[in-house]
């Protein structure tokens, strides 16, 4: 779910715009990110989005954080911002009048429970979830009950499954 304000207040490593890595998660999962891995899926899921011509995609050229936290903070945020007590897999915080796309706090121990559930990797699942906050980051949004939000919500997971499909 897309928020405005930002709730993890971390120092920001010194790395390239537009992309900057936060890693707070339990040691479990520091070696099982890969960076690499997730800016070049970044840059690709940028690319195809904007080549797609989805709404705001102009916002894509702006800073992106990413954030990993533990299961516990995870949660913590999640009853914060959306009044759910559990750990979620991702949650994403725009800048609207910023001059960055926002924030995309991410839990690696949901991912890897997803991703064994999904039946794929890691790194795939870690993929499909930014994706999914990219997109939340653009103004998509899939939760609410009015017909004018499903409809929304089906744009969002067409554009999502189309998009993640072209680049696995």
């Amino acid at each position: 779910m897309q928020k405005k304000h930002h709730p993890v207040k971390a120092k920001k490593p010194k790395l390239k715009p537009p992309f900057f890595w936060i890693n707070e998660s339990e040691k479990t999962f520091k070696k099982s990110l890969n960076k690499k891995a997730t800016e070049l899926a970044y840059n690709k899921i940028k690319s195809a989005l904007q080549k797609r011509g989805v709404e705001n995609a102009e916002l894509l050229d702006r800073d992106l954080t990413i954030i990993f936290l533990s299961r516990s903070k995870a949660k913590k945020i999640n009853l914060q911002f959306r009044g759910k007590d559990y750990a979620t897999d991702i949650l994403s915080f725009s800048d609207p009048e910023g001059d960055v796309l926002g924030e995309l706090a991410l839990c690696p121990a949901v991912l890897q429970s997803q991703a064994k559930d999904n039946k794929h990797s890691f790194q795939m699942e870690l993929n499909y979830l930014l994706l999914h906050g990219v997109l939340h980051l653009l103004g998509y949004d899939h939760e609410g009950t009015a017909a004018k939000h499903k409809k929304r919500a089906k744009i969002m997971f067409q554009i999502q499954d189309e998009v993640f499909y072209s680049l696995s």
